[in-house]
């Protein structure tokens, strides 16, 4: 019994908060596009990489799933059909070692083995049970895999499922779920507030207040990731328009450096960590430069400047997945004032 199936062990706990588990793994797709190019698949939404392949989430309700792409040849090579509402609205992926996670706004959390092509979905928080803005989010750290939901709110690792952490509940949205030094560290957005426990053992819970330890009142965390023993949280301020990120020892809590970073826009998804390498996507930014993908050197601590810019694909850059040394792939949006905005997807090399 594998870590994700252990998750029937917890179907009473489920069961409580509106949760069903569903498995589906024997239902068969009548539509694949294999050996499309991936730059022509439309409507791409999300990114991550897995056993050295892209993969790349689709919302086109003609198109409406998960596909696996070669990144040599750039084609598809496997594909997984979602339902349309699956994919509704935010959704998030989380790659744990062969498998795939995919969480979206209508609160569904599918499992994909990449190596089996099994699929089991995990949870299905009833409709009735659950406001239309609430979200489940996956989360990945070191091999681990986290779940945050509100509405019922609900923090838990998904192993064991070990009890669920129902004191944090954030005002604001949870923008980063990483593990470090034996604890799991959550970030919350406006109030940029970090919550430290050594799950699951969820009796104690540490709070840091990011806005008096960096003595910026106002900033957001909009991202976070660990490495090597400290915090890095994307911080951002309004007024002065500025943004950095924050270097937070995550033993003593301790405010160790910040990062000033050349893309002041609001950065768009949680960032891709690659060999030491943290990359944030940015949107146009309003007064210094046209926004992009900025990398940080989380070793040396400096802010390594624009990767891609928006302008170069021509568009705002959504995500950003490396798959090799200067080479990766960019999600951007072109409006059009006719049609509204388009999604698409760019091999680009840096």
């Amino acid at each position: 019994m594998n870590s994700f199936q252990k998750i029937a062990l917890g179907a009473l706990l489920l069961s409580a908060t509106g949760c069903t588990l569903i498995d589906d793994s024997e239902r068969k797709d009548t539509y694949v596009p294999i050996g499309w190019k991936a730059t022509d698949l439309p409507y791409p939404v999300a990114l991550e990489f897995v056993q050295g392949r892209l993969i790349v989430a689709s919302g086109d309700p003609g198109h409406c799933g998960i596909h696996v792409v070669d990144t040599a040849t750039d084609t598809i090579v496997n594909y997984y059909r979602m339902e349309k509402g699956h994919l509704r609205g935010d959704f998030q992926l989380a790659a744990r070692k062969d498998s795939l996670l995919i969480a979206s706004q209508t609160v569904v959390l599918t499992k994909i083995d990449l190596t089996t092509g099994r699929r089991k979905t995990l949870m299905n928080l009833e409709p009735s049970a659950t406001p239309t803005s609430s979200t489940v989010t996956p989360w990945s750290s070191e091999g681990r895999v986290f779940i945050w939901a509100k509405s019922p709110y609900y923090f838990t690792e998904l192993t064991a499922y070990s009890p669920y952490l129902q004191t944090l509940r954030p005002a604001y949205g949870i923008t980063g779920i990483v593990t470090s030094g034996g604890r799991v560290v959550l970030s919350e957005g406006p109030t940029a507030k970090l919550y430290i426990t050594s799950y699951p053992n969820v009796a104690a819970v540490d709070t840091l207040d990011l806005h008096q330890l960096t003595g910026d009142n106002k900033g957001n965390a909009l991202a976070m990731t660990s490495f090597e023993g400290s915090l890095f949280v994307k911080m951002q301020l309004e007024s002065p328009d500025s943004a950095y990120v924050a270097v937070v020892n995550a033993t003593t809590l301790a405010l160790e450096k910040k990062i000033p970073l050349v893309n002041k826009a609001f950065n768009t998804g949680r960032g891709h960590l690659r060999d030491g390498i943290w990359y944030l996507c940015g949107l146009e930014d309003r007064s210094l430069n046209g926004g992009g993908v900025e990398a940080i050197d989380l070793r040396s601590r400096t802010s390594l400047g624009i990767k891609v810019s928006n302008l170069e694909v021509g568009g705002n850059i959504y995500d950003f997945i490396p798959v090799a040394p200067g080479k990766g792939y960019v999600t951007f949006t072109v409006s059009d004032s006719t049609s509204g905005s388009y999604h698409h997807l760019r091999k680009v090399s840096f």
